[in-house]
């Protein structure tokens, strides 16, 4: 990526976003200013970028996109997630205290297989980061998650090689899902939509047919199963949830993936792929954790970097 290039193109002053933990079964007051807060401020940085959308998008066209997501059509496909908000700001964690650490991290979800993975920042951030990670994207897919709402961030997302973006949906106003699917659409790019209850799945759907229906597999249909509440995680959702997914889309499982026997029952109900915890790649070998979930959802173990060098 030609880092000065994309920098030129944000003359906006970085401000830091408010970041915090959130605990789990923490008050649903705070949930909200939470959510409210992360919801505003990207909000204001996408209105303070707009300007930037038309050269970004130039830049965007000029390069190639991201090479297709592998899939195998025959049961699940992993995704890891990396939440670099904090890494993005230079506060650190327990997990990821820099960026050396975070890249050293997509080094694991490589070789373990992964077939992509959701990194969790703010957008327009992202081209920066991206940069600083070094990910290849033709051995793996990355997808912006959390916090989009404006055409702007999907263009910097695609300058930084991205695959797709994640679209929270319960937070998005449809003129606003309406841009970003848009946008997603013109760039190339997967457009994730992902959703907590019931509610979303209907709205969705009804949202998607007034735009013409399935199309191609541009279009993604999650299942998140963190409450937004009380952001606990509620894994069965996944499964009560499923018979509520549009038809015609790729299924998308979002919600900490754990014991094996869980595979198999998402691959029944209709899950083309799941995205995995971070904190499930703190084992020292997690290429064996994510052969264990392939083994029970009936999927043949993809080489992996360290399979290929063997």
């Amino acid at each position: 990526m030609r880092s000065n290039e994309v920098g030129d193109v944000f003359s906006h002053p970085y401000r830091p976003m408010r970041s915090q933990r959130i605990p789990s079964g923490s008050t649903p007051r705070l949930q909200e200013d939470y959510l409210r807060d992360m919801l505003a401020l990207a909000r204001a940085r996408a209105g303070e970028a707009k300007a930037s959308e038309a050269e970004l998008r130039r830049i965007a066209l000029d390069r190639a996109p991201a090479p297709a997501l592998f899939r195998d059509k025959g049961g699940l496909e992993f995704l890891g997630t990396l939440n670099l908000l904090s890494v993005s700001l230079g506060l650190g964690s327990r997990l990821l205290p820099d960026l050396a650490h975070a890249r050293g991290y997509l080094e694991r979800l490589e070789r373990a297989g992964f077939a992509g993975v959701s990194l969790v920042t703010e957008p327009l951030d992202l081209p920066r980061l991206t940069d600083g990670l070094g990910i290849d994207a033709n051995r793996m897919a990355v997808f912006l998650k959390d916090f989009p709402v404006a055409p702007v961030q999907v263009w910097a997302a695609r300058v930084s090689g991205a695959a797709g973006v994640h679209l929270a949906t319960t937070l998005l106003t449809d003129d606003e899902l309406g841009s970003l699917l848009d946008a997603c659409r013109e760039a190339g790019l997967v457009a994730i939509l992902e959703c907590f209850d019931g509610r979303d799945l209907i709205r969705i759907e009804e949202l998607l047919d007034a735009r013409g229906g399935p199309g191609s597999d541009g279009l993604w249909i999650a299942i998140n199963a963190r409450n937004l509440t009380t952001f606990d995680i509620d894994r069965k959702s996944l499964l009560r949830l499923a018979p509520l997914l549009p038809p015609g889309y790729p299924a998308l499982a979002i919600g900490g993936l754990v014991e094996p026997a869980e595979a198999g029952a998402l691959v029944r109900a209709g899950y083309a792929f799941v995205a995995l915890s971070e904190h499930l790649m703190e084992t020292p070998q997690p290429q064996w954790r994510l052969r264990s979930l392939r083994k029970a959802a009936r999927i043949k173990p993809r080489p992996t970097r360290s399979d290929e060098a063997s």
